[in-house]
């Protein structure tokens, strides 16, 4: 079922005590990942007969089938949906900023007033990872 989640993350820099996170997201049901998955190979295969029509013929195809099959392990993959995040820089304590878009175990994040690259760990319920 779609819905609203509240996950628990964990900010980490090298050399810096880690910083708890708050990460919104969205769950994404198999249904939904399985359509968008077959959707992306489908447009990708049916635009390849459609560019190999484009001198060189055969990088165009060849790139319509890796992209679509490269989206669709994308958003096959993807269980959740970031929308909000509120952490802040281990290094600081500003609060960071972050796209919203797909949600993997980990995500690099950015400090604007320091400069500092940090990760963030999504961590379940339980503790573990995403």
């Amino acid at each position: 079922m779609e819905g609203r989640v509240l996950l628990r993350g964990r900010v980490e820099a090298f050399g810096f005590a880690p910083t708890e996170a708050e990460i919104d997201a969205i769950a994404r049901p198999v249904s939904w990942r399985a359509t968008r998955a077959l959707l992306a190979a489908g447009i990708g295969l049916g635009a390849a007969p459609v560019v190999a029509l484009v001198p060189p013929h055969i990088p165009w195809a060849l790139g319509s089938l890796i992209g679509g099959a490269v989206i669709a392990r994308k958003r096959a993959t993807e269980h959740y949906t970031l929308s909000a995040f509120a952490g802040k820089c281990p290094r600081c304590g500003e609060p960071l900023a972050t796209e919203t878009g797909r949600l993997t175990g980990t995500r690099a994040l950015h400090c604007d007033p320091c400069g500092l690259d940090s990760i963030l760990h999504v961590l379940d319920a339980g503790g573990g990872g995403v």
